[in-house]
């Protein structure tokens, strides 16, 4: 059953929104859309716009605060929290790079999990 998935918490959810039921309606809404974000998230890693990635994970941070998704919250705020701390850097070392790049790997790798739940059980 889908509610047992390691990636989903609608109690949560349902703290942070009133209900239990709204909170799976918003989830849901999150799953479809998903794949626009991943693809946004793709996008912009490989332009290196560190302004725009910056923008679009404290937004994305934001949205997983109310879509039962903890999972995707905390490696979306780790990545958040490492861009911010280096905001600004015009260069970014190859060590510094590819410590970035684990972080948005492991935020693409929970969003395509997410994507592949079957969601009929919701």
């Amino acid at each position: 059953m889908v509610t047992d998935h390691p990636y989903i918490d609608f109690s949560h959810g349902a703290k942070v929104i009133g209900d239990e039921q709204s909170a799976r309606q918003i989830f849901l809404t999150f799953i479809e859309k998903l794949p626009s974000y991943q693809d946004e998230l793709n996008a912009l890693r490989n332009s290196d716009d560190l302004d725009g990635l910056s923008d679009y994970l404290h937004s994305l941070k934001g949205a997983t605060c109310y879509t039962s998704t903890p999972a995707l919250h905390y490696h979306t705020s780790r990545a958040n929290d490492w861009i911010t701390q280096h905001h600004g850097l015009d260069h970014l070392t190859a060590a510094q790079k590819n410590e970035f790049n684990q972080l948005l790997a492991t935020v693409s790798r929970v969003m395509s999990d997410l994507r592949g739940l079957d969601l009929s059980s919701i």
